[in-house]
């Protein structure tokens, strides 16, 4: 007698459990930038993060280019505003 059995597994969408892991690794690299200490309740807003300013905001657009070696184009850089929005941004130059 053969007992027939059911494998029960979670499905987790592969888009969602990317761009966590890739908003978890701008995270780090916000974190870098600017010489922060990993805090999961900050909100890495630019003007939140102290240093995140104009110049700040290029010295992060390099660091992201160079983690993720990639160029990100010109008009996309004004919506590197936080962490949902640059790995958006990340997500679709790749």
């Amino acid at each position: 007698m053969i007992l027939a059995s059911k494998l029960y597994s979670i499905e987790v969408p592969l888009l969602e459990t990317t761009t966590t892991a890739l908003e978890s690794r701008v995270r780090q690299i916000i974190e870098r930038t600017f010489r922060l200490k990993p805090d999961s309740t900050i909100d890495y807003t630019m003007g939140a993060v102290p240093g995140w300013d104009s110049l700040g905001h290029m010295r992060l657009v390099v660091e992201l280019e160079k983690d993720f070696t990639i160029t990100l184009p010109a008009y996309a850089l004004a919506e590197l505003t936080d962490v949902r929005a640059i790995a958006r941004v990340i997500e679709e130059n790749l």
